[in-house]
């Protein structure tokens, strides 16, 4: 199943000729998570197919949103969630939710595209969403990091693929 694929623009097109600017990340092959490696971190891709949540607090703003494998279960409101930063260790909370949004949505399926929203009901989502965070994240100057974080499931198989896919160096 591919979620996200990615070519060098060069390979597809000449450079004289527009392209248009997208990339794909393969992420499972054959039911197998699969992940592509970078020597920067933030490059590196979260394998298997995922489910991401937006969950809020008691005043109805956005704390984080937290990616899930689609296997496991989802972050229930008034409930404790295990999450934990993708790469730091040490940065991990237990969160209890007001509310849990479902904010990843398939668009394709079985090769055919789904029932999608018109235009001005995306913007007008996009508007409503914007309403709920902070000023301080959205801030253009200087914003305020808004938490991505990954559930217990997620966390354990990324770091378990990335340790069977990263090539041990060989010192002689």
């Amino acid at each position: 199943e591919i979620d996200v694929f990615g070519i060098g623009t060069n390979l597809v097109t000449c450079q004289a000729q527009p392209a248009l600017g997208m990339v794909f990340k393969l992420v499972e092959s054959r039911g197998m998570p699969r992940i592509k490696l970078s020597q920067e971190p933030e490059k590196v891709t979260l394998p298997g197919r995922k489910a991401v949540y937006r969950l809020y607090n008691s005043e109805d703003q956005p704390m984080m949103d937290v990616m899930t494998l689609v296997t496991e279960e989802a972050p229930v409101p008034g409930k404790e969630f295990f999450c934990r930063h993708p790469i730091h260790e040490n940065e991990r909370v237990h969160v209890k939710p007001s509310r849990v949004e479902k904010i990843l949505n398939v668009v394709f399926e079985n090769g055919s595209a789904v029932k999608l929203p018109t235009l001005d009901q995306s913007r007008t989502h996009l508007l409503d969403q914007l309403k709920t965070f902070k000023p301080q994240v959205l801030d253009l100057k200087e914003p305020e990091k808004y938490p991505v974080l990954l559930s217990f499931g997620l966390y354990e198989i990324f770091h378990k693929v990335w340790m069977e896919e990263c090539p041990i160096k060989t010192m002689s």
